[in-house]
């Protein structure tokens, strides 16, 4: 069974399609700015997911992709896996992948989203510096969970890192790292999110 979501649509729901065993794939037309949680939860026939240009926020618990759907088709690159579209197949970044041999952890340029616990699989890698580019329009719970992390280097201005949505506790899990900007830096150990 396949499902094409209209843009008309611009919002969905929690647990939209949660329980749909038999759903195989899913296509959010251009139009779509909003996933909420657990929209994906227990499909266990899913094959492939395409998720449209116009997305701002997604929630998705990242690690339980891997498990939750074996057959998923994701896109990557040498140091991670995304969801997209044909154009941009790199509009959410999912989860980075282990990489012991590198210092510095990039997120492909493009990529608007940052989905919860991104690095959890990458937990034991090397790396202590993750790039992220100005595309970027919303970070997740726990993104960037990798005590190693010291520096994150974001290709916008300060102004353009604050109009970013950032899920409450986005920075949790790395306690003395610096966010640098175009325009100057920012301890993000001790950011305040504004209300």
């Amino acid at each position: 069974t396949s499902v094409v979501i209209p843009g008309s649509i611009t919002n969905i729901g929690y647990n939209a399609f949660s329980g749909c065993a038999s759903l195989e794939n899913i296509t959010f037309l251009d139009g779509i700015t909003y996933i909420d949680f657990d929209v994906f939860y227990d499909l266990p026939s899913l094959n492939s997911i395409i998720v449209p240009n116009t997305l701002d926020a997604c929630y998705i618990y990242s690690p339980s992709f891997s498990y939750d759907f074996p057959n998923l088709q994701f896109n990557e690159d040498e140091y991670g896996y995304y969801l997209g579209n044909s154009d941009n197949p790199y509009v959410i970044f999912l989860c980075g992948k282990r990489l012991d041999s590198v210092t510095e952890f990039v997120v492909h340029d493009g990529t608007k989203i940052i989905a919860e616990w991104a690095l959890h699989k990458a937990l034991n890698s090397s790396y202590n510096s993750v790039v992220i580019p100005k595309s970027i329009t919303y970070i997740g719970t726990y993104a960037f969970t990798q005590r190693s992390i010291d520096s994150i280097y974001y290709k916008g201005t300060k102004n353009d890192f604050n109009s970013i949505e950032l899920s409450t506790q986005y920075n949790q899990g790395i306690y003395e790292c610096t966010l640098y900007c175009t325009d100057g830096s920012i301890d993000i150990s001790n950011h305040e999110l504004d209300a």
